[in-house]
Order: C-alpha cells, then sequence, then structure tokens
C-alpha cells in the first residue's frame, strides 16, 4: 500500500512508478486529498484507488488497471468521461464512488448509461452517484 494523501499534488502520468513498477507490486494507492486535475496510471497489480477529494473534471483513464476492484472518485469537479470507465475493460471493478461530483444528465439517458455501466462492469456490485 501506498498512501500519498493530503499531499498538493497536481497531477500522474502513467510512468509516475514505471520506473519501480516491476519491483512493486502495488495493490492499493491512496491519492486522496490532493489538487490532482489529471491521472494516467499503468499499475497492472492495483486493486484500489482511492482519488477522492481532489480536483478530476473528467474520469480518468483505467485501461491500464486490469486489476482494479475499487474506485473512488468521491468529491471532485467530474463533468463527464464516465464511457472512460466502462469502456476500460476493467471488468473486476466491484465499487465505484462516484459521489459529489458535477455530474448531470437527462432522465431519458440515466437508463441507457446504467445499462453500458452493467454490461461494461460485469462485476460492479457498488455504484454511488448520490448529490451530483
Amino acid at each position: 500500500e501506498l498512501d500519498v494523501s493530503h499531499n498538493n499534488l497536481t497531477s500522474l502520468a502513467m510512468n509516475t512508478f514505471h520506473k519501480h513498477a516491476s519491483n512493486l507490486a502495488l495493490r492499493q494507492l491512496n491519492l486522496a486529498h490532493n489538487q490532482i486535475v489529471e491521472c494516467n496510471l499503468a499499475l497492472p497489480t492495483l486493486e484500489k484507488l482511492d482519488l477522492s477529494y481532489n480536483e478530476l473534471q473528467i474520469c480518468p483513464i483505467i485501461t491500464d488497471l486490469p486489476g482494479l476492484t475499487i474506485l473512488n472518485l468521491r468529491r471532485n469537479k467530474i463533468q463527464s468521461g464516465l464511457e472512460r470507465i466502462w469502456q476500460s475493460g476493467s471488468k473486476r471493478l466491484t465499487i465505484l464512488n462516484l459521489g459529489c461530483n458535477r455530474l448531470e444528465m437527462a432522465p431519458s439517458r440515466i437508463a441507457s448509461v446504467l445499462a453500458s455501466l452493467g454490461s461494461g462492469l460485469p462485476q460492479l456490485e457498488e455504484l454511488t452517484m448520490a448529490d451530483n
């Protein structure tokens, strides 16, 4: 587990941990309470990613996180990019927290979004979208 929460990090690129990735079997990464506006990581062993309380405006790309089971995006400024999650191929994702963001969608679109989440994330058991 790596906890770098409560810092002033603003972004994380795919190669952030690349140099040490072969020696690092990182399963949990806590990036909460930073100033992150962009995050694109490649960590195949990562199971839990906490990006809550940051400044993300679009959902992060998670295609290079095949082992991810828990993704916490609570309390960001996310307005778009939900398709990045269900199109990611993260077949193991079981918990997704998108609460307290700035997501807006027409009521007529909710059913299709939920259907896309269901087909793209077959293991999803818990979805939080409250307070958007």
